[in-house]
């Protein structure tokens, strides 16, 4: 269960703050950039787990779905929104790894050796980490800092500069 976990966490990292785009995000409130997003985020399921069952991926991709539109069409744009999209999104992912413990088993990564099988989990660890950490982390500070925006100076930097900086 611990392996197919942490394949459904990283994807779901991946999907939602690596790949998806700001032009997948300025078009959420449509159809096209939310399909395509949930597209990827099947996708990311599919390719964590090695695997192209549906059972997964669907179980992954159906409740993301419904909670961005949810999020997109009825909650504010707020840290507290951020925050309770991304709690729902862990829940599924561990109810989706306790219901299908054996999806990374069932996968082709299980078939590496024992040393390679270690690697790529370790990988996965890292990689959900950094992501977490960075971009995850970037955007909700940037979401607690919102309040602050009126005490902006008007005079403007570089564009995004102090993200790119930090």
């Amino acid at each position: 269960m611990l392996e197919t976990f942490l394949c459904l966490l990283a994807a779901h990292l991946v999907a939602d703050f690596v790949i998806q785009t700001k032009w997948i995000v300025d078009r959420k409130t449509g159809w096209t950039g939310m399909i395509l997003h949930i597209a990827l985020v099947a996708a990311t399921v599919g390719l964590a787990l090695g695997s192209v069952s549906p059972l997964p991926m669907v179980a992954v991709a159906a409740p993301h779905l419904a909670m961005d539109l949810w999020k997109t069409h009825r909650m504010d744009d707020k840290w507290r929104a951020f925050a309770f999209d991304q709690a729902v999104h862990i829940a599924v992912i561990v109810a989706v790894a306790a219901a299908l413990p054996g999806a990374y088993a069932d996968g082709a990564w299980a078939a590496l050796p024992s040393e390679q099988q270690q690697g790529y989990l370790t990988t996965l660890v890292a990689l959900a980490g950094l992501i977490a950490a960075v971009p995850a982390g970037g955007f909700l500070i940037g979401k607690l800092m919102d309040p602050l925006d009126a005490h902006k100076p008007t005079e403007e930097g570089i564009p995004e500069g102090g993200r790119y900086i930090g």
